[in-house]
């Protein structure tokens, strides 16, 4: 049975998928504040390794959830190379467009229950 095969990895996913979410979240707050929290950079890095993992998993056989998936991609690895104290007010708005434009909340939202 190639669903159950497939469970666990969709699990994982829904589960990083939310916490993906939670670190966009904060970082749309700090944009907004104006501040910058220095643990969300390595906070990134960590949920890159998982979303490259992920994205070569069957849980990336799913069209919609691989370009999900490539675009957070993309995103993560800008914040997890976010510069330590200069510069970041730029870089977090840029980033924060980036988020906008690839409409990123709009679809974890829509892909993750209960969120």
């Amino acid at each position: 049975m190639e669903g159950d095969a497939t469970l666990p990895y969709r699990v994982a996913t829904m589960q990083h998928l939310v916490t993906t979410e939670a670190l966009l979240v904060s970082l749309r707050s700090d944009v907004r504040a104006g501040r910058r929290d220095t643990t969300i950079a390595r906070w990134a890095g960590d949920l890159l390794g998982t979303t490259r993992m992920l994205r070569d998993s069957p849980a990336g056989e799913d069209p919609q959830l691989k370009r999900l998936l490539e675009d957070l991609e993309l995103v993560l690895a800008q914040i997890a190379r976010l510069p330590g104290a200069r510069g970041e007010a730029a870089d977090l708005s840029l980033i924060d467009d980036a988020v906008q434009r690839r409409q990123l909340m709009t679809r974890l939202r829509a892909i993750t229950p209960g969120t």
